[in-house]
């Protein structure tokens, strides 16, 4: 498994990124990491490697916080990046801020 360091906006986002490159998931941020289960309900992760995860989700949300970030915002970027790329949503497609 892949090892991250929690440390900026930026290696929470490659976090996220990798979520999706690596394991092909699609993160709920709300959900612990030993829910996420394949189409057949097998673990999509084992014990330890949720526990790590789950760790590294809070390193984000605890670096968020300090740093005055939305951690729900920094996944949305990543989210709405990854399904324009898979053609999920028009590659040109613009979210206007509220």
């Amino acid at each position: 498994m892949k090892t991250y360091t929690i440390n900026s906006a930026e290696t929470i986002k490659e976090f996220f990124q990798s979520l999706y490159t690596d394991h092909d998931l699609l993160v709920d941020l709300d959900i612990p990491f030993e829910d996420f289960t394949d189409d057949n309900e097998i673990p999509t992760f084992t014990k330890e490697e949720a526990v790590y995860l789950n760790a590294i989700l809070d390193d984000c949300f605890d670096y968020c916080k300090v740093n005055d970030l939305d951690v729900y915002e920094l996944a949305g970027e990543i989210q709405i990046a990854e399904f324009k790329r898979r053609g999920i949503l028009p590659a040109d497609l613009v979210f206007e801020e509220q």
